[in-house]
């Protein structure tokens, strides 16, 4: 069976038998059809010929909330560590974009990697990881990363393998399933999102991987060997909880470290 098959017939999540959902156009030129899998309700493109013109420009101009996003989510990570995890351990970010969150993680004194396929590294220093890196680390992130997958399930076994935490953000489809042209997550103009997820559906990723999932139920979610509540991710959104965690366990920024490092790989270029 070719993969252009499985996609249109085989849920890429549970291999579940798909619908036929709806169809639309993508990138202004590209007609797309859409599946939805009628046991875990995770939603599918046909097989995405048009992602290299998509990934021409790798973060989309209408991402406009991505400096936002960047700052929330340093500090409901750094939140999420204090409270759970060893904040002197090392953490990748994965699907790391310019490298913006990466940044400010070291910023905050997390030993924060940096990891993408698609993106020019602007940000994240000297801090970039191989796509083949196996490394183990304590803490993985994916903000915004998971509705982009081509091979989803595959894509996050890879990942579990590196981790036994995984933290990471994608909208979860709305209980009554939106047409392709009312919800905007679809991103029909760019193109890049091809993946859309359910509770359901990550809940089947978390029974395939043996491991617990913690949600807030809308675009939050951490897989984890550890049973942690729902309740903890509406915890650490709250300013008042990151403030007082920052002031209880701050610690030292990985800024002046990160300079050396620029300065002698600087130097080093010079002298070649």
């Amino acid at each position: 069976m070719t993969q252009s098959m499985s996609r249109s017939e085989y849920c890429l999540i549970c291999d579940t038998p798909v619908d036929n959902y709806q169809t639309t156009t993508l990138l202004g030129r590209h007609t797309a059809s859409f599946f939805r899998c009628p046991n875990c309700g995770f939603i599918q493109t046909e097989e995405p010929h048009w992602l290299s013109e998509a990934y021409q420009d790798a973060i989309t101009s209408t991402d406009v909330g991505m400096v936002s996003r960047s700052q929330h989510c340093a500090r409901w990570t750094s939140a999420l560590i204090h409270l759970f995890f060893d904040a002197s351990g090392e953490f990748l970010d994965h699907g790391a974009g310019y490298g913006l969150f990466v940044r400010m993680m070291r910023d905050r004194g997390f030993d924060f990697y940096y990891r993408d396929q698609y993106s020019s590294n602007l940000f994240g220093g000297q801090v970039e990881v191989a796509l083949t890196d196996t490394r183990v680390y304590d803490l993985i992130t994916c903000f915004e990363v998971f509705e982009h997958m081509r091979n989803p399930r595959e894509q996050i076994h890879s990942l579990w393998a590196q981790s036994n935490a995984i933290f990471f953000s994608t909208l979860l489809v709305p209980s009554t399933p939106p047409r392709l042209d009312e919800w905007w997550y679809f991103g029909r103009e760019h193109g890049q999102h091809i993946s859309f997820f359910t509770h359901a559906a990550l809940s089947e990723l978390a029974d395939q991987l043996g491991c617990h999932l913690t949600s807030d139920g809308a675009g939050l979610h951490l897989f984890s060997e550890r049973k942690i509540p729902d309740l903890a991710l509406d915890l650490i959104k709250r300013p008042i909880v990151s403030r007082v965690l920052k002031r209880l366990f701050d610690r030292p920024s990985l800024q002046p470290h990160d300079y050396e490092l620029a300065l002698a790989q600087a130097l080093e270029h010079r002298t070649k």
